[in-house]
């Protein structure tokens, strides 16, 4: 299902909307919740509501925590439509006013705003920069700020103290500028000195405007250096808001997910050809949390009827890391459900080397506002430690182009937009803070000591100064603060700071290797990468932590031995698999870390280790996926070895462990060798070596067979029978389709068929297709589409009627609709006839009694595990292709009905399906979820991510649909709709099979 993220997607129709709500215009710029993503959601209020003076706003707050309250440090005139703040060393509060959405000549601006007589209220405030295109972050640096204003980031600098930014200088360009709410964003300083930022959800193609090759960012964040030049991607995307820890972990945000951690950054994971660029994102809510949010305003005005009950209009993700607030909250990630007027708060706990983020109120929120003006819409940690909201203070939260053209015209969606409000989150017992931080001019020596200071932003903008100032005087203080500070923090902002100013040196490494803060031991080790190759001295000392109590440090080992010789990786990665393969996050580092030469790391943990003897489904799959790597990426050599190696182990007995090895092995040569058949046939010619393979498909037999077997030891096994490739071991596999079979057989089979067969294997398949259970021939039917061999397979069949048109599920018939082998697609055309052709409309209407209809959530849920699973997340079970579900109860069901039954009606760009056509003759169709210099990564349903060098990309195209097919409305009656209907607004994982 292609169910948006509580969202629409952009419309690609004419804009008559524009001019006409121009026309009407009596302020500069139109509302916006700009990042709250609320895309044809629900205002934020019911017509005729009244604003209120800030006094009664803040007397309708509701806080969870009794002892806390709110001051009002800036409000209109001298703030308007604040959308994100960054203070710089002297306590200006610079503030993005966007005032230009959605339309009219560029009138967005960036306001400093001063406390200058200490009351703790900002009562100065200056224009300093206008006429900005939609300018949605800001963040000070170099004595200036750098701001997001699509498609350019600019540096503003005052360079003649007058309050206005005389330096106006565009640094980067290429950021598309798509809707305008989904635009670049969330520039935040690192604590490696690098400046981050969320790409939107737009994209864009991002050069230097001093020259340089255009760097896609399709699916990516990025990070920056202003003062080099330097640009690159970072794991994403995040939507509006971007936030890190005191350690440097990277959280992002969509509307409907409030946090995920980027744990394995993507420069690892490159390494591995066979890995996503994106497999260290971990959503840290638990699985079963279904994102409800409670609200005390009034359910506000509805367009399109979206529930107002769970995550929806998600914005400013941050973590607060202040000291004015009870140490409770320090670390806490703060997120702002802007369409239902509260704050939502989560506590990241510590869980392996990543969080869980934990909901810390119950059935109630942080702060919630009975006045439906209130709209959170980011978050900072000021310089006097509290808790800053950005309060984007209007009436209407719609964005104009997704309501109902003839509802567009009955509203002044301007209305309010005089407003705007900065609230600073405090202890009620606590009297303000000076806001004046005095950094600005301090010596380096008090720079140096401020990185110990108890407020994070108070440590960042010290760290910032001493960065751009680049003073080697600061060398010897830092080593003094990392050998004496008491404060964990202090000594890890010590070892990156020296390294941005050329002083790290070995010594400084030792002390953090043996830091008592495991977050200072992972830094030093990440610190030390670059140097371990040409000091054994480092290596020795940092490979060692291999063995470290701490997760996070025994992860980083592992992710820092990639760069090591050959022959120095293998004990530490070896180290790592013995104490935590079953965390899916090391088995990621390790093969990362192996390379192009796994071969030698597996062979000594099979010589060397004894753990894996218990065949628990998470060590299955190291295996398989290890043995893989050695055949995609490894010589002819050391498949050679790995093959000699499990005919040895055939004298000590076989077990699925060595299945395992051998389809793993098998199924990466197959992929990296055309004629790896024969290579394979040449290696087991000898008589023991048949004897050796003979055993192995026997076994492999018993344990698909074995209804104890694990789901990773199944599929192994009929890999190994696929990949072999006899006929007598293809008819083995065959018999498993057999009705007979048990159930988890059949769908198995069928999917390793699916992925693996040989186009001569499934026309086999095919001659039997009226013995299959239904199940097992819709899976099957996902392999037709491989590659144009496989789907003249299918065409065959379907002309000698082996399969009837009849049976073809959606899917297969809109991959038919879009192949781009012209012979091809005339068969099809003919065999289909009137099938490549539906009115979505009359079917949308035809099952509209299901939104009123009473269902059956337990029903619903086999409907959903049947047509959703393959392509969609729901908590812990599912794969992300589509959309993750989990704030799919925030959708209505007049919604979910157009989303079912008619996916293509309005696809957000970042789902359209694309096909490319290799040189080699292959069709490949999916969602591009990394674009490269070497090449494209497409995700599909039931199928790993397919990863396609750029010289073999023969023709690359965007169908303008959604990878989401038309049809699934096929075999079912109103009833059926009803039933996933009442599941997807009631989601519980617990009740998919």
């Amino acid at each position: 299902m292609n169910i948006p993220f509580a969202t629409r997607a952009i419309s690609t129709s004419p804009r008559p909307w524009f001019s006409a709500l121009a026309s009407r215009s009596r302020l500069p710029g139109l509302l916006i919740v700009p990042l709250g993503l609320v895309l044809g959601a629900p205002s934020g209020a019911a017509p005729g509501a009244a604003p209120k003076s800030p006094a009664e706003e803040a007397a309708t707050f509701d806080w969870a925590d009794p002892l806390l309250t709110a001051d009002l440090v800036a409000a209109e005139p001298d703030v308007v439509s604040p959308v994100a703040m960054t203070w710089d060393a002297s306590g200006r509060l610079f503030v993005a006013e966007m005032l230009d959405y959605p339309v009219g000549a560029a009138s967005g601006r960036i306001r400093m705003l001063e406390d200058k007589d200490g009351d703790g209220r900002y009562e100065t405030s200056t224009i300093f920069a206008d006429s900005l295109s939609f300018p949605n972050g800001v963040m000070a640096w170099s004595g200036g700020v750098l701001v997001t204003a699509a498609p350019d980031i600019l540096f503003l600098k005052d360079t003649d103290n007058d309050g206005k930014a005389d330096v106006r200088r565009v640094l980067f360009t290429g950021f598309a500028e798509g809707n305008q709410q989904l635009r670049v964003n969330g520039l935040h300083w690192g604590i490696d000195g690098w400046i981050y930022g969320a790409n939107g959800r737009s994209d864009g193609e991002v050069r230097g405007v001093d020259g340089g090759r255009p760097v896609s960012i399709r699916g990516s964040d990025f990070r920056l250096r202003p003062d080099s030049g330097a640009f690159e991607l970072v794991a994403g995307r995040s939507q509006f808001g971007l936030a890190r820890d005191d350690w440097g972990n990277r959280f992002l945000s969509w509307n409907t997910i409030p946090i995920r951690h980027d744990a394995l950054p993507r420069q690892y994971l490159e390494r591995n050809p066979r890995l996503s660029p994106s497999a260290g994102l971990i959503p840290l809510v638990p699985p079963l949390d279904e994102g409800r949010v409670y609200p005390r305003s009034l359910p506000p005005m509805t367009f399109n009827q979206e529930s107002t009950s769970h995550f929806n209009a998600l914005a400013g993700l941050a973590v607060y890391r202040g000291d004015l607030l009870p140490r409770a909250y320090y670390g806490n990630a703060f997120v702002g459900e802007s369409l239902r007027n509260l704050v939502h708060r989560r506590a990241l706990e510590p869980q392996g080397a990543t969080f869980t983020a934990k909901r810390m109120e119950r059935e109630t929120e942080f702060l919630t506002a009975k006045d439906p003006w209130f709209h959170p819409v980011n978050f900072a940690t000021g310089p006097d430690g509290a808790l800053y909201i950005a309060d984007f203070y209007r009436l209407w939260v719609e964005h104009p182009g997704f309501v109902p053209e003839k509802l567009r015209s009955q509203h002044d969606w301007r209305e309010g937009a005089n407003h705007g409000r900065i609230w600073r989150v405090r202890p009620k017992t606590t009297v303000n803070r000076a806001l004046k931080p005095s950094l600005a001019n301090a010596p380096t020596t008090n720079l140096v000591q401020a990185l110990q200071d108890p407020n994070g932003w108070r440590r960042d903008t010290a760290q910032r100064l001493l960065a751009e100032r680049r003073d080697a005087e600061a060398r010897g203080p830092l080593k003094e603060l990392l050998a004496r500070s008491p404060r964990a923090e202090a000594r890890a902002l010590a070892l990156h700071t020296l390294e941005l100013l050329d002083g790290l040196d070995e010594t400084n490494l030792v002390a953090g290797f043996g830091d008592a803060n495991g977050n200072v031991r992972a830094i030093a080790v990440r610190l030390s990468e670059p140097r371990l190759t040409n000091s054994p001295f480092l290596q020795k000392r940092a490979m060692a932590l291999a063995r470290d109590r701490e997760p996070r440090v025994r992860l980083q080992v592992a992710l820092a031995a990639g760069g090591l010789s050959l022959l120095d990786r293998i004990d530490p990665l070896y180290q790592g698999s013995q104490t935590t393969t079953s965390d899916g996050l090391m088995a990621l580092a390790i093969r990362s870390s192996a390379g192009d030469r796994p071969w030698p790391l597996l062979e000594q943990i099979l010589w060397g280790e004894r753990t894996y003897q218990e065949a628990t489904e998470d060590r299955l799959s190291f295996f398989s996926a290890l043995a893989g790597d050695v055949g995609v990426v490894g010589p002819e050599q050391d498949r050679n070895s790995l093959v000699a190696m499990l005919v040895n182990f055939r004298s000590r007995g076989l077990t699925v462990k060595h299945v395992a090895l051998a389809a793993g092995l098998l199924d990466g040569w197959a992929v990296a060798d055309p004629s790896w058949h024969d290579h394979l046939k040449a290696q087991t010619e000898a008589d023991d070596r048949k004897a050796w393979l003979r055993d192995m498909e026997e076994l492999a037999r018993s344990v698909a067979l074995d209804s104890q077997s694990t789901d990773a030891g199944r599929r192994s096994a009929l890999t190994l029978l696929v990949r072999d490739g006899s006929d007598p071991a293809l008819a083995v596999v065959r018999g498993f389709l057999s009705p007979a079979s048990m159930a988890s057989l059949q769908m198995e089979t069928a999917k390793v068929l699916a992925e693996k067969a040989p186009p001569a294997a499934l026309r086999a398949v095919y001659n039997d297709w009226t013995t299959y259970s239904t199940p097992a021939r819709r899976a099957l039917l996902g392999a037709s589409l491989k590659n144009a061999e496989t789907v003249a397979v299918l065409l065959e069949a379907l002309e000698r009627k082996k399969v009837a048109s009849t049976e073809l599920d959606p899917t297969t018939i809109q991959g038919l609709r879009q192949i781009p082998v012209p012979d091809l697609a005339a068969r099809a055309a003919e065999i289909l006839g009137e099938r490549l052709s539906s009115d979505r409309q009359k079917v949308v209407d035809s099952f509209a009694s299901a939104m009123t209809t009473p269902g059956d959530a337990r029903r619903g849920a086999q409907t959903f595990a049947k047509l959703c699973l393959s392509c969609h997340k729901l908590g812990a079970k599912g794969v992300a292709v589509g959309p993750d579900l989990s704030g799919v109860a925030s959708r209505p069901r007049e919604a979910l009905v157009v989303d079912i039954l008619d996916p293509s009606r309005q696809v957000a760009a970042d789902y359209v399906n694309y096909g490319v056509l290799t040189d080699g003759g292959e069709v490949i169709t999916g969602l591009i979820v990394a674009d490269l210099p070497t090449g494209v990564t497409l995700r599909r349903p039931n199928l790993p991510d397919e990863r396609i060098p750029r010289e073999k990309i023969k023709a690359l195209e965007a169908s303008g649909r959604s990878l989401m097919p038309d049809g699934l409305e096929a075999g079912m009656v109103v009833g059926d709709l009803s039933d996933l209907l009442e599941f997807l607004t009631h989601p519980n994982p617990s009740l998919l099979p």
